[in-house]
């Protein structure tokens, strides 16, 4: 059976303080600490480096100009938002299931998204190949915001419904003319 642990007797040091071993064993000490802390402003500046990295790459990207492809998506949820409002409002107006708060608040939401896209469309330029499609894409952007917008204060149920049919209509055609692919 062993003994408890207090009756191991602890490591005594055979070298006398001062010596030899005591200053090789601090020297090694502080070279462990200098070493830690040499590491640590390595880590730091790293991710610093990294974070200015990702910064100018986001910068870079957000103000490259729109490339048609590129334009294509924006166009496209603004077509997606039109046609999505030309059938809250034809829900409105034909069947009248849809209370008119409902209409209202839906029609707020949808432009803030149409808002949002503008933003972007407003805060970049366009290529070449692009350039005849963004004023148009903008103009129809701001269409379909102010429709939504007079929807969304209480106008009359299927008022708007022409305006955007009309605009899903022509940002199909805008976003086929800017991706045939697609």
């Amino acid at each position: 059976m062993r003994a408890p642990d207090a009756a191991v007797p602890a490591r005594v040091s055979t070298s006398a303080p001062g010596t030899q071993a005591e200053a090789t064993g601090r020297a090694i000490e502080e070279a462990r600490t200098h070493r830690g802390g040499r590491a640590a402003w390595l880590q730091a500046a790293a991710i610093v480096a990294a974070a200015a990295a990702l910064s100018l790459a986001w910068r870079y990207e957000a103000s490259r100009p729109f490339d048609p492809q590129t334009l294509a998506i924006d166009v496209g949820q603004l077509q997606s938002q039109a046609a999505e409002a030309s059938l809250l409002d034809a829900r409105f107006d034909g069947m009248g299931t849809l209370p008119a708060t409902f209409r209202r608040m839906h029609a707020q939401q949808l432009a803030d998204k149409v808002a949002a896209v503008t933003s972007d469309l407003d805060s970049r330029t366009a290529d070449d190949l692009a350039a005849d499609a963004l004023p148009e894409a903008r103009s129809d952007a701001l269409a379909l915001h102010a429709g939504l917008m007079r929807v969304s204060y209480g106008a009359d149920g299927g008022a708007e419904r022409p305006l955007f049919e009309s605009l899903d209509e022509r940002l199909a055609a805008l976003r086929h003319g800017l991706d045939p692919d697609d």
